[in-house]
């Protein structure tokens, strides 16, 4: 399973000591069900259920101790990675892309990836990156990973109106 999001501050407050200490990377990804209302509305809301355990257990399936996987809330998740930095987030993340979109018949999810800074950088920060980061693989079409790295998408993103993109 996933980690309530309660665990997100405290998971983000280890993984900066750490690397801030050792110089270790990390990177947080956002992600969420593309058309998510869609399931619950032509299926019910217990097919919807079953729809996030399954992508839990795929997501779980390819983590490790380097990981802190949370549901942040509704289809919304977070993943937490040391060691990756940007691009190495977004190939991970692009893999577990993949595995859902081939393992669960027509559910896709699109996913917002962002790097740590360094110790200025806050929690903050980082969930706004990587939200702008999810907006564009909206704008792209979804089904897609984005970075904090792809400016000219995500300052338009920026600018947008959040209900448009879930």
């Amino acid at each position: 399973g996933a980690f309530n999001r309660h665990q997100l501050d405290a998971g983000f407050e280890r993984f900066s000591v750490l690397t801030h200490e050792r110089g270790f990377r990390f990177s947080l990804a956002l992600f969420d069900i593309d058309h998510f209302k869609e399931v619950n509305d032509t299926h019910g809301h217990l097919a919807g259920d079953q729809v996030l355990k399954d992508i839990a257990a795929i997501i779980h399936d390819e983590i490790d101790r380097r990981h802190i996987f949370i549901r942040y809330g509704g289809d919304e998740f977070n993943l937490l990675s040391l060691h990756h930095d940007l691009a190495q987030m977004a190939l991970f993340c692009e893999t577990l892309r993949a595995a859902i979109e081939t393992t669960m018949d027509g559910i896709t999810m699109s996913f917002g990836v962002s790097t740590w800074h360094g110790a200025g950088d806050t929690m903050h920060s980082l969930m706004e990156r990587a939200d702008r980061a999810l907006y564009c693989s909206k704008e792209k079409g979804r089904n897609s990973v984005s970075t904090e790295g792809e400016t000219e998408c995500c300052t338009i993103c920026a600018n947008a109106n959040p209900e448009n993109h879930r």
